[in-house]
C-alpha cells in the first residue's frame, strides 16, 4: 500500500513532464538533454505503479522486502573525532583504521542495519 502512495505522485510527475513537451518547439541543446536525463531518472515511479500491485510484488520480490543496497560512505575532516562522537551517542563503531588504498576508516551500523563509513583521505608521504 506505501508503495502506491510513493509511486502515485511520482508517475504523476512524470506524466506532467513530458507533456509539457507536447507540440513545443524542443531543440537538443545541452540544458534540454540534461533535462530529458533528469526524467529518465523518475521512471521508476511509472514502473513503480506496476511493481506496487501485490501480483507483481510477489513475483519481483519473491515475498521478501528488498533490503540489499551499498554502503554508504561519508568522507569527514577527523575520522577519530568522528568516531568518538559516535561511541559517545551510544552507537557501537569498529576501531578505526589505515587502510593500504590511502584512507583512514571505521564502518558502524545505523539503527535500521544500514552499513555506513566514515573515511577520510591520508596525506601522501613527502
Amino acid at each position: 500500500m506505501f508503495s502506491y502512495l510513493v509511486a502515485a505522485p511520482s508517475a504523476i510527475k512524470v506524466f506532467n513532464w513530458t507533456a509539457t513537451l507536447y507540440k513545443g518547439s524542443i531543440t537538443f541543446s545541452t540544458p534540454m538533454l540534461y533535462a530529458f536525463g533528469f526524467i529518465g531518472l523518475f521512471l521508476g515511479g511509472l514502473t513503480g505503479l506496476f511493481v506496487a500491485a501485490l501480483g507483481i510484488d510477489v513475483h519481483v520480490e519473491q515475498g521478501d522486502p528488498v533490503t540489499d543496497w551499498g554502503r554508504l560512505i561519508f568522507y569527514v575532516a577527523d575520522v577519530d573525532e568522528a568516531w568518538r562522537h559516535l561511541k559517545e551517542h551510544g552507537f557501537q563503531p569498529g576501531t578505526p583504521r589505515d587502510a593500504s588504498w590511502g584512507e583512514r576508516y571505521f564502518h558502524v551500523l545505523d539503527p535500521d542495519g544500514h552499513e555506513l563509513s566514515f573515511a577520510r583521505r591520508l596525506r601522501p608521504a613527502a
